[in-house]
């Protein structure tokens, strides 16, 4: 996707990358004429920039799998919600 600031013509990306103890980390690529800027950024920021240049965002495998919920955690959230 192409975001245009000023007389940049930028193609962002967001990469989630890692997790450490239950935090996650994310960086901000970006692509111009070429050269490429990478920027370590919280990864709501970097959700947020996404969608609104609609650009890709990425997560690695092993971030995805480490925090997937299983079916018995969402069934004993949703008990302990409606108490």
């Amino acid at each position: 996707m192409i975001c245009q600031i000023g007389y940049l013509t930028l193609y962002p990306d967001v990469f989630i990358d890692e997790i450490h103890d239950g935090t996650f980390y994310a960086r901000l690529v970006l692509i111009n004429n070429g050269s490429t800027l990478e920027i370590d950024a919280r990864p709501s920021d970097c959700i947020s920039l996404a969608i609104r240049v609609n650009a890709s965002i990425m997560i690695c495998r092993s971030v995805f799998e480490s925090s997937l919920i299983t079916e018995d955690e969402l069934e004993e959230n949703s008990q302990e919600m409606d108490q």
